[in-house]
């Protein structure tokens, strides 16, 4: 309901208020209940026991499985399939670093406002160099003796998906695509390649 003009996650702040209003107007109308009976009080009881029940529910099975979670389309555009979600960032960082030797290299052709989702800022694993950020235009080093991985996201505006990484494959002869990660409910997302 709030998130229909700004995304929901500016709203958290609020979250405690509306909760602890919604607790009072509960016991008040239980209170109201009980002065007309014992039966309207048993029934205004039960009632808000399963209101407060029901959402509890709710909220833990969005907790277990996010994937499930009914999103406006401006939360599911910043926390699914436009590019302020940062899916697949992580997910390409983890494989590079779960199959990366020591003597390999790694390149970024990345937005640079995403090198934290692709944990920029954490060393990589031992004997693996970070050869930096480039443009999806430029050659990736031939130079490199080692495997060379190159981590590929999509642009902002992500029209058609998989543009900058065909520019990447364009540009630099010998790379293959080792995985993709998309966007939920999007054929964008981050590519991983590797040069052999």
């Amino acid at each position: 309901m709030l998130s229909r003009f700004a995304p929901s996650r500016y709203y958290l702040p609020a979250v405690p208020y509306v909760c602890t209003l919604a607790a009072i107007a509960m016991v008040q109308i239980i209170r109201m209940a009980h002065r007309r009976g014992w039966v309207a009080g048993a029934v205004a009881t039960a009632l808000c026991a399963a209101i407060a029940l029901g959402l509890a529910a709710r909220s833990a099975h969005v907790v277990h499985d996010r994937s499930t979670a009914a999103l406006s389309g401006l939360d599911g555009c910043q926390y699914e399939f436009c590019w302020p979600s940062g899916h697949g960032y992580r997910d390409a960082a983890r494989a590079i670093s779960g199959s990366a030797t020591p003597d390999s290299a790694v390149v970024y052709v990345v937005d640079p406002q995403r090198r934290i989702s692709l944990h920029f800022d954490k060393p990589l694993p031992p004997g693996v160099r970070s050869l930096g950020v480039h443009r999806p235009d430029d050659a990736v080093p031939a130079a490199h003796a080692g495997p060379l991985y190159v981590i590929v996201d999509d642009d902002r505006d992500a029209e058609p998906p998989g543009r900058r990484v065909r520019q990447v494959l364009a540009a630099s002869h010998g790379l293959e695509i080792v995985a993709h990660y998309p966007r939920p409910r999007s054929a964008a997302g981050v590519y991983v390649l590797r040069a052999p």
